[in-house]
């Protein structure tokens, strides 16, 4: 973090290295501790930040300490969508198979819910309302943008690209969902 009127550095903050996650978590990585850029934040101004360690770390914002950390199966590139009204962030992972998107409760560190498709999640997830009963939406490198239920994780249903998804959804006043993809269409 630094001091946006001179530039000075108020605090850095240090990932855990591939052998400290095995060793606290249990989860063998094969990568590094390298942050990819993509930060939430909270609405009591924590940071939320993935990295490529298979976690997602919540810094205090203020000192740069850890809160708390989020333990995933692979490399995490998304950025986590926050619901503020039920508590849970969503997010995916770059795991190749079914188990790439995350819900996690913020104040337990829990894992809620895991599912997915057949290719690493780079996109951003997106929450189609902060109703439990919504949906977080998230494209994916298999070419299939999806839509999970919030509470439990049951897909609600998928939708065919003709190559992978590394851009994020959006959506429309009215609900539509909008997803770039890499054959060079906006769907």
């Amino acid at each position: 973090a630094m001091d946006r009127e001179n530039g000075e550095v108020l605090w850095k903050f240090k990932a855990h290295t591939p052998e400290e996650v095995t060793e606290k978590f249990g989860v063998q990585t094969y990568n590094l501790n390298w942050f990819e850029g993509n930060i939430a934040m909270l609405g009591d101004g924590s940071i939320l930040a993935p990295n490529d360690n298979y976690l997602v770390y919540r810094i205090n914002r203020e000192t740069g300490e850890l809160v708390d950390q989020y333990v995933m199966n692979e490399m995490g590139w998304s950025l986590p969508a926050v619901n503020p009204v039920t508590n849970k962030i969503f997010t995916g992972s770059n795991f190749m198979a079914l188990k790439n998107v995350f819900s996690f409760d913020i104040e337990t560190g829990e894992t809620e819910w895991t599912n997915g498709g057949y290719g690493t999640n780079a996109a951003s997830a997106m929450l189609t309302s902060s109703h439990s009963d919504g949906a977080v939406v998230i494209g994916g490198y298999d070419g299939f943008v999806r839509a999970f239920a919030q509470d439990d994780g049951f897909q609600i249903w998928k939708f065919g690209v003709r190559d992978h998804i590394y851009s994020s959804p959006a959506q429309l006043v009215d609900g539509t969902i909008i997803q770039p993809s890499t054959d060079g269409t906006v769907y």
